[in-house]
């Protein structure tokens, strides 16, 4: 590993490690970790506001959702550059709102399987797999939303998960062919008409619950500095 690379990976578990001291210092370490043990049972799909379940869990949560981005990264052998990253830090974004450790292991479990049949390394997928967790709250809802015993909504949650994580990489190949490139977000454009296919699914077994909004319209003084800091902070690593 190259020293610029190395410093890239102190860079970012800095910053990770940083937003989730600041989620167990807001809330206390007692109540982050009930929280975060809450959000991985509360409903996921758009728009649902872990903040809302506590400001600590929710920090808390985006910085191991994160961490598992980054760990996948590091582990598959492929570069920490600007797109690796930006995939990584999108995860924290969404693990304020959808996101969990539980519903996006499944997911790269899928992709890995998909790479070790392929007979590919994971790097080749890596990104697949970081992005491909916008199908998280896909497994969630299938865990915690179906009303059915948890000893078959859990298996049924984790091997969707795995089947969409499977199906990934082909689709997103597929996806390319379809838009010739003028789609930048090719992955999340695939998660789009995946999660299309399972929500018809559902909504054909009467089983598509009505989606609830859930917005907190009083950010905590945490969130509201937390980012400035996060970016001097950066600012300040990039001039050292």
């Amino acid at each position: 590993m190259e020293r610029t690379e190395r410093n890239l990976y102190i860079l970012v578990a800095s910053v990770l490690f940083a937003i989730g001291a600041a989620g167990i210092i807001t809330d206390g370490p007692i109540e982050t970790i009930k929280g975060l043990i809450t959000l991985q049972t509360t409903g996921a799909r758009l728009i649902q506001d872990f903040t809302m379940v506590g400001v600590g869990a929710a920090l808390l949560n985006a910085a191991l959702v994160a961490a598992i981005g980054l760990v996948l990264v590091f582990f598959s052998s492929v570069s920490l550059s600007g797109p690796t990253i930006a995939a990584i830090f999108t995860m924290a974004g969404f693990g304020l709102f959808g996101k969990t450790p539980l519903n996006c292991l499944p997911i790269i479990g899928g992709v890995w399987l998909a790479a070790f049949i392929a007979h590919k390394n994971l790097g080749s997928y890596s990104l697949i797999a970081l992005f491909g967790t916008a199908l998280g709250p896909l497994v969630t809802y299938l865990m915690f939303e179906l009303n059915l015993p948890l000893a078959a909504s859990i298996p049924l949650g984790l091997l969707t998960g795995v089947a969409a994580g499977f199906i990934l990489p082909a689709v997103a190949g597929s996806m390319l062919q379809l838009h010739q490139g003028y789609n930048l977000y090719n992955v999340g454009f695939t998660c789009g008409f995946i999660g299309l296919f399972f929500s018809s699914l559902l909504k054909g077994a009467s089983s598509m619950a009505p989606l609830e909004i859930v917005w907190n319209i009083q950010p905590h003084p945490t969130l509201i500095l937390l980012i400035p800091i996060l970016c001097a902070g950066l600012i300040l690593a990039a001039l050292l």
